[in-house]
């Protein structure tokens, strides 16, 4: 009954997810930016950074597992840090997109990964945990965002309202200080299941990402 809860609304939600990747690609440079805690004699540095390079040799890493390299690459990786395939619910889900079970944040998670067919690259990576009730939704939530701020800080960070819950997002920088890619933080759910939240967190590689993007646009 679970697992058609989770494939119930992460199906009503892969539109709107990559919707809201693209999104953040785009205006990370302005949410940034436009901040107003941010120190004036930082701004050229900041502007500089999230222009970017188009040589990125750094990757996004979710679970220590960069987000490169085949999506068989990644599978392999991801079932050596105790994760199994989830062939019924891979089945299930759109083209481009595989589902995995194992442990994030110490907690059992549902870990989808995507995918461009074509090149057979990984870009993006979500954890989701199923929580019964919004309290139990709210402690997972601000316990991992906690987590989050311990380990990206909060300068390149962004709060805003998504699917009527707070969402934090987090701009990962490079060694170089250049951009390689976000971590989004939310909660969604499916009005047929009131008490059911999804807190989900997404790892998206700007690189990739855009290779991505760059396919589906020649199509």
């Amino acid at each position: 009954m679970m697992r058609t809860i989770v494939i119930s609304i992460l199906l009503l939600l892969s539109l709107s997810s990559a919707v809201l990747t693209e999104k953040r690609s785009i205006t990370a440079t302005e949410e940034v930016v436009s901040r107003t805690d941010v120190e004036p004699n930082t701004m050229p540095v900041l502007a500089q950074s999230l222009s970017g390079s188009s040589e990125q040799t750094e990757h996004v890493k979710f679970l220590g597992i960069p987000l490169d390299g085949t999506i068989q690459q990644f599978q392999e990786n991801l079932t050596a840090n105790g994760f199994r395939f989830d062939q019924k619910t891979s089945d299930l889900l759109p083209k481009g997109m595989r589902a995995f079970l194992g442990t994030y944040a110490e907690r059992d998670a549902m870990v989808i990964v995507l995918y461009d067919e074509e090149a057979d690259v990984v870009y993006q990576a979500k954890a989701i945990i199923t929580c019964q009730g919004v309290v139990n939704s709210d402690s997972v939530f601000n316990e991992i965002n906690g987590q989050l701020q311990s380990e990206y800080g909060t300068l390149l960070s962004t709060k805003s309202i998504q699917y009527g819950h707070e969402a934090y997002g987090y701009t990962i920088l490079s060694k170089e200080r250049v951009v390689v890619g976000d971590i989004g933080l939310f909660v969604t759910k499916d009005e047929n299941y009131p008490d059911v939240f999804l807190v989900q967190v997404q790892y998206t590689d700007t690189a990739n990402l855009r290779m991505h993007e760059r396919q589906h646009s020649e199509i």
